[in-house]
């Protein structure tokens, strides 16, 4: 009579206690098409065939084993499919229950004013109503949730299982050793260092977890229109880089060269911003090496929105060299229009070996004989006049 009771009483059962048992010993996935051995053993067809084929052995329990022996187990093949189907059901109310509490609190004073509607309506108050953008999340959202609680709690049950292994251990000691007070204050220590170090592993694989699954649902709890990209901008030429630059998917090419021109200016000096390119410059992606693809994102439109470009958060966006001019990159005047008589003004003097003379000032010898071999001529020559003989040999590219 109590069976019967049972049977018609809607009872919940953990699932956990049952993975084992119907999860294939060779591939761990659970049991596909099952046959059992003689010995009484349950495996995926594929994975026993090949495993007989190549050791006539009982994987689990190494009795003697051959392919005619092996028996389809239908009833197991349905327990798992029940078992496959309740998991599925349950999966998806647990996030429906999730949707619903929710629901329910902001939905607490109309679901209060009719006590006749209440009664009347009762028997679909379990049914809950979402909108597509719920029933999207709801779709993609439930297994990603449930496979990282699965996943902790796989982890959590081999943490208590290794610390429950440890005691017992020494416990054993104990008992074998009960009259060697030494080697079990020794046991002791040992134990407690495992402990310890299991400890810590499994805070730090939890800690893991956690962020993991924090960062999963804040990239999928954030609307894409606030989303923003954190990035680095790279002038290689320059020897420059911003980073943690942050970037919205809203913004443009547009942007990201205001933000060049603000960042420039604000160092001042030779970094002030002068111009761009007038031949054009070009703007490349590089993602994060943790992506590891070589595909090469070219941002080549000033109007086009950021997001339609796929930039990942982390990447680095490279300006081309010869991209951009500088105060700095701007050569200085020539000390034949500088000179004023009568301060002596100190000058460094050079000779360049290509062009074959001396008395090139400073200015002209890091502008116009850039490239060239160079040699010191005369350093800190106190002028008497306005002296450099690019300009008398027509070399001078600042004067012209």
């Amino acid at each position: 009579m109590q069976v019967d009771i049972e049977q018609e009483v809607d009872l919940k059962i953990a699932l956990r206690p049952f993975i084992d048992e119907i999860t294939c010993p060779i591939c761990f996935n659970t049991i596909s098409s099952c046959l059992m051995t003689t010995c009484g053993h349950n495996f995926c067809s594929h994975c026993i065939l090949e495993c007989i084929n190549r050791n006539h052995k009982c994987p689990c329990c190494n009795a003697n084993q051959v392919k005619d022996q092996l028996v389809k187990n239908i009833q197991f093949d349905k327990i798992i499919s029940i078992i496959e189907k309740e998991k599925e059901f349950s999966s998806k109310h647990y996030f429906e229950d999730l949707i619903s509490q929710s629901s329910n609190k902001t939905n607490t004073s109309t679901t209060t004013t009719s006590n006749s509607n209440d009664n009347n309506n009762s028997t679909n108050s379990n049914h809950v109503n979402i909108s597509p953008v719920e029933e999207l999340f709801r779709k993609y959202l439930t297994n990603s949730i449930l496979s990282f609680e699965g996943f902790y709690q796989d982890l959590n049950k081999k943490y208590k299982d290794n610390i429950d292994k440890l005691e017992k251990e020494h416990q054993a000691l104990v008992i074998k050793m009960g009259s060697n007070p030494i080697i079990i204050e020794q046991s002791q220590r040992e134990m407690d260092l495992k402990k310890s170090k299991l400890n810590s592993s499994f805070k730090n694989s939890t800690d893991l977890i956690f962020k993991s699954l924090e960062d999963y649902l804040k990239q999928t709890a954030t609307s894409p229109g606030f989303l923003t990209i954190y990035t680095t901008i790279s002038i290689p030429d320059k020897n420059l880089n911003f980073d943690h630059v942050p970037l919205k998917p809203t913004q443009t090419l547009i942007d990201i060269k205001n933000i060049i021109i603000e960042k420039l200016n604000s160092r001042g000096g030779d970094y002030t911003f002068v111009s761009w390119n007038p031949n054009g410059i070009v703007f490349t992606v590089e993602k994060p090496s943790s992506i590891q693809d070589n595909q090469v994102i070219k941002l080549d439109d000033d109007y086009r929105p950021l997001s339609l470009y796929g930039i990942p958060a982390g990447s680095k966006i490279i300006l081309s060299n010869g991209g951009i001019l500088l105060k700095g990159d701007q050569p200085k005047d020539c000390f034949v229009t500088t000179y004023k008589p009568g301060t002596n003004e100190i000058m460094n003097y050079y000779r360049c070996d290509d062009c074959q003379f001396n008395w090139i000032c400073q200015p002209c010898a890091d502008y116009c004989h850039k490239g060239h071999t160079l040699r010191i001529h005369i350093p800190n020559h106190k002028a008497s006049y306005a002296c450099c003989y690019d300009q008398r040999n027509k070399k001078c590219k600042i004067l012209k």
